[in-house]
Protein backbone atom coordinates (compact mmCIF):
# COMPACT_ATOMS: atom_id res chain seq x y z
CA UNK A 1 0.00 0.00 0.00
CA UNK A 2 1.24 3.38 -0.75
CA UNK A 3 1.72 6.02 1.38
CA UNK A 4 -1.01 7.76 -0.94
CA UNK A 5 -3.64 4.88 -0.44
CA UNK A 6 -2.61 4.72 3.41
CA UNK A 7 -3.60 8.68 3.82
CA UNK A 8 -6.79 8.46 1.72
CA UNK A 9 -8.40 5.60 4.08
CA UNK A 10 -7.48 7.33 6.95
CA UNK A 11 -8.82 10.78 5.76
CA UNK A 12 -11.69 8.39 4.81
CA UNK A 13 -12.04 6.92 8.34
CA UNK A 14 -11.32 10.30 9.81
CA UNK A 15 -14.28 11.86 7.89
CA UNK A 16 -16.50 9.26 8.57
CA UNK A 17 -15.94 9.63 12.54
CA UNK A 18 -16.00 13.27 12.51
CA UNK A 19 -19.55 12.84 10.59
CA UNK A 20 -20.67 10.12 13.54
CA UNK A 21 -19.69 13.33 15.89
CA UNK A 22 -21.72 15.87 13.69
CA UNK A 23 -24.71 13.35 13.99
CA UNK A 24 -24.52 13.08 17.45
CA UNK A 25 -24.21 16.52 18.17
CA UNK A 26 -27.43 17.73 16.34
CA UNK A 27 -29.23 14.83 17.85
CA UNK A 28 -27.85 16.09 21.68
CA UNK A 29 -28.88 19.51 20.78
CA UNK A 30 -32.24 18.30 19.41
CA UNK A 31 -32.54 16.92 22.95
CA UNK A 32 -31.35 19.85 24.79
CA UNK A 33 -33.68 21.98 22.79
CA UNK A 34 -36.93 20.14 24.05
CA UNK A 35 -37.24 18.22 20.59
CA UNK A 36 -38.36 14.82 22.01
CA UNK A 37 -39.69 12.00 20.21
CA UNK A 38 -42.89 12.47 19.70
CA UNK A 39 -42.49 15.56 18.41
CA UNK A 40 -39.78 14.49 15.68
CA UNK A 41 -42.34 11.48 14.94
CA UNK A 42 -45.13 14.25 14.54
CA UNK A 43 -43.19 16.24 12.29
CA UNK A 44 -41.71 13.39 10.30
CA UNK A 45 -45.91 12.24 9.83
CA UNK A 46 -46.73 15.56 8.71
CA UNK A 47 -43.74 16.20 6.41
CA UNK A 48 -45.01 13.02 4.33
CA UNK A 49 -46.49 13.53 1.08
CA UNK A 50 -50.35 13.90 0.99
CA UNK A 51 -50.32 13.81 4.31
CA UNK A 52 -51.59 17.57 5.15
CA UNK A 53 -53.90 17.45 2.45
CA UNK A 54 -55.46 13.96 3.80
CA UNK A 55 -55.95 16.01 7.23
CA UNK A 56 -57.71 18.65 5.37
CA UNK A 57 -59.98 16.98 2.89
CA UNK A 58 -61.18 15.56 6.45
CA UNK A 59 -62.16 18.73 7.69
CA UNK A 60 -65.48 18.69 6.16
CA UNK A 61 -66.42 15.57 7.76
CA UNK A 62 -66.19 11.79 7.14
CA UNK A 63 -64.99 10.37 3.82
CA UNK A 64 -65.21 7.64 2.24
CA UNK A 65 -62.01 5.90 0.77
CA UNK A 66 -63.21 6.91 -3.11
CA UNK A 67 -64.10 10.28 -2.15
CA UNK A 68 -60.77 10.74 -0.68
CA UNK A 69 -58.90 9.81 -3.65
CA UNK A 70 -61.28 11.64 -5.85
CA UNK A 71 -60.84 15.17 -3.97
CA UNK A 72 -56.65 14.16 -4.50
CA UNK A 73 -56.94 12.62 -7.43
CA UNK A 74 -52.70 12.97 -7.91
CA UNK A 75 -52.77 10.61 -5.05
CA UNK A 76 -52.77 6.72 -5.95
CA UNK A 77 -54.86 4.77 -4.29
CA UNK A 78 -51.85 3.14 -2.55
CA UNK A 79 -50.11 6.00 -0.91
CA UNK A 80 -53.79 6.86 0.32
CA UNK A 81 -54.46 3.68 1.99
CA UNK A 82 -50.59 3.92 3.48
CA UNK A 83 -51.24 7.38 4.66
CA UNK A 84 -54.79 6.54 6.07
CA UNK A 85 -53.06 3.52 8.09
CA UNK A 86 -50.02 6.08 9.36
CA UNK A 87 -52.63 8.62 10.27
CA UNK A 88 -54.95 5.59 11.88
CA UNK A 89 -51.87 4.74 13.81
CA UNK A 90 -51.15 8.03 15.47
CA UNK A 91 -54.49 8.42 16.12
CA UNK A 92 -55.66 11.53 14.07
CA UNK A 93 -58.21 9.37 11.99
CA UNK A 94 -60.32 6.97 13.00
CA UNK A 95 -61.68 4.14 10.15
CA UNK A 96 -65.51 3.03 10.96
CA UNK A 97 -66.16 -0.05 8.92
CA UNK A 98 -70.18 -0.57 8.03
CA UNK A 99 -70.78 -3.94 8.04
CA UNK A 100 -74.02 -4.28 6.22
CA UNK A 101 -73.98 -5.18 2.36
CA UNK A 102 -72.36 -3.56 0.83
CA UNK A 103 -69.62 -2.77 3.51
CA UNK A 104 -68.57 0.92 3.77
CA UNK A 105 -65.08 2.19 5.25
CA UNK A 106 -65.51 5.34 6.63
CA UNK A 107 -62.79 8.14 7.53
CA UNK A 108 -63.20 10.42 10.21
CA UNK A 109 -61.11 12.45 12.05
CA UNK A 110 -60.41 11.84 15.81
CA UNK A 111 -60.32 15.40 18.72
CA UNK A 112 -56.18 14.81 18.39
CA UNK A 113 -57.15 15.17 14.31
CA UNK A 114 -59.49 18.14 14.48
CA UNK A 115 -57.09 20.19 16.40
CA UNK A 116 -54.35 19.40 13.69
CA UNK A 117 -56.85 20.02 11.28
CA UNK A 118 -58.08 23.51 12.40
CA UNK A 119 -54.06 24.43 12.80
CA UNK A 120 -53.69 22.82 8.71
CA UNK A 121 -56.61 25.75 8.35
CA UNK A 122 -54.91 28.44 9.67
CA UNK A 123 -52.01 27.03 7.17
CA UNK A 124 -53.79 27.50 4.62
CA UNK A 125 -55.29 30.41 5.16
CA UNK A 126 -51.73 31.67 5.30
CA UNK A 127 -50.95 29.81 2.07
CA UNK A 128 -53.80 32.28 0.62
CA UNK A 129 -52.70 35.42 1.10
Amino acid sequence: MSRFESVTINTLVNVSNIVNIIYYIIYMNMFEAGICPQVESAFVLLAKKWTGLILFALRGGPRHFAELKATIPELSGRVLALRLRELERAGLIERTVRSVAPVRVSYELTKKGKELAEIMGKIADWART
